[in-house]
């Protein structure tokens, strides 16, 4: 038996296959482990989330992603989001440092998490929120 490291894997639909199998009940769970060469930890964790890996597979959103990442902000990025494309519409010219100095300021929502002694950081998000709203 090894000890060395195991060679990380990402699997984007292969993990929607390896649960249809395990649903399948034909083989043991270890067996199917051992069959896309996964450690049968990873497919408990596959099992754990299985109903959010077949709901974003079939979205099919985000499918050539290899994992899925969650936003820190997200009110924030909807915001962005919003009035990038309002800007493209008037063909305003924007590059990323633009779009960094605009993600800064965490949304009216997410306003609690800053501290209260910045209360300059929250008057600026509270314009920066108005505008984009």
């Amino acid at each position: 038996m090894t000890t060395g490291k195991r060679k990380l894997k990402t699997l984007s639909i292969g993990k929607v296959t390896v649960i249809r199998a395990v649903e399948k009940g034909n083989k043991k769970t270890v067996e199917i482990a051992e069959q896309f060469g996964i450690p049968t930890s990873t497919l408990s964790t596959f099992l754990k989330e299985k109903e959010k890996i077949l709901k974003l597979y079939s979205e099919k959103s985000c499918g050539h992603q290899k994992r899925k990442r969650e936003c820190e902000y997200p009110v924030t990025e909807q915001c962005i989001l919003k009035w990038f494309v309002q800007a493209r519409d008037r063909n305003v010219p924007i590059d990323g440092k633009l779009l960094q100095k605009l993600y800064v300021f965490p949304s009216s929502d997410e306003i609690e998490e800053i501290d209260e002694r910045d209360a300059s950081a929250h008057r600026r998000q509270a314009k920066l929120t108005d505008f984009f709203l």
